[in-house]
């Protein structure tokens, strides 16, 4: 596998402050929301509690995925960054289920919210601070191509945007529709369950070996076959973590050495590196091309 992404370093560090932060603010919420008695707010910092276990189970996941290959790990840990995910995602669904019945029960119920400007204050600052939260992990996760990081500031925007609506869903409240503060809640457990089918639909392609982006397959062959003597016959692409692996079966000239081949992979493998980003390891078999008789290039002196 090629060297650590330096990002994900960066990764795992900005994954444990997003825990602290969020887990923060989740208790403040939760404070606020039995003084006030808001059920939004209760679900908005339910949500955020059950985000800090999240964001946990990220950093966890790249901890373990950063380590070295073994002798029972062959491939590296690299997938427990995958399997984190798809946990992320188990957990947004049970989160999202309680916080809808809880929110349905509500509605029938409603209470006046007290203490409102308290309440309103906490949602804003809230999804102020989840909104940075969020653009920051997007970034680095770009950066790093880890999904559970992707998935976390999906989940990040989601929580802004929660805490927004929580804030709106107080507001109309107090101002005499007093339902409105179980319809917040709703609203958020439909933004926390949309968010956890796009995690688990994602994470479960790639826990299967899945791959669905056609178009760098259709790269790399054009790579490939711009080597001259160089016939591309299959190329098997998956996911393991942030890196991409795969192993292709080439067409050459039969009257190629054993050297020559060994320089003749050793050049694809920098050019296919050199145009697709996070590869890790491609390997690469060859059988002859009868039909192919272009002879190697000589490679240049140093």
């Amino acid at each position: 596998m090629s060297e650590l992404n330096p990002y994900v370093r960066k990764a795992e560090q900005i994954a444990l402050l997003s825990a602290a932060i969020v887990g923060s603010i989740g208790i403040v919420e939760l404070i606020v929301a039995q003084l006030t008695g808001s059920i939004s707010l209760l679900a908005d910092g339910i949500d955020a509690m059950s985000d800090a276990g999240v964001t946990a189970i990220v950093w966890v996941g790249i901890r373990i995925s950063r380590k070295k290959p073994d002798s029972l790990f062959h491939y590296g840990y690299y997938r427990a960054e995958n399997l984190s995910a798809f946990l992320i995602a188990i957990m947004l669904a049970i989160v999202s289920g309680l916080t809808f019945y809880n929110a349905y029960l509500r509605l029938f119920s409603p209470v006046q919210i007290e203490s409102p400007y308290t309440a309103l204050a906490t949602a804003f600052v809230a999804g102020i601070v989840s909104l940075i939260l969020a653009l920051i992990k997007r970034n680095i996760a770009v950066k790093s191509n880890l999904l559970s990081l992707k998935a976390e500031a999906t989940n990040a925007i989601k929580d802004a945007s929660g805490s927004f609506v929580v804030f709106i869903s107080i507001l109309v409240s107090f101002q005499g529709f007093t339902q409105m503060d179980s319809i917040g809640a709703m609203i958020i457990s439909v933004f926390i369950a949309s968010v956890s089918v796009t995690i688990l639909k994602e994470a479960t392609l790639i826990l299967l070996d899945a791959w669905d982006n056609p178009t760098v397959v259709t790269e790399i062959r054009q790579v490939v076959e711009s080597i001259p003597g160089v016939r591309l016959r299959t190329v098997r692409l998956r996911r393991s973590g942030p890196y991409m692996v795969g192993e292709m079966l080439i067409s050459v000239n039969p009257e190629l050495t054993v050297v020559q081949l060994a320089q003749l992979k050793m050049q694809i493998q920098k050019t296919v590196r050199n145009k697709i980003g996070r590869l890790g390891s491609l390997m690469i078999s060859a059988e002859p091309d009868e039909g192919n008789k272009t002879p190697f290039p000589r490679q240049p002196v140093p």
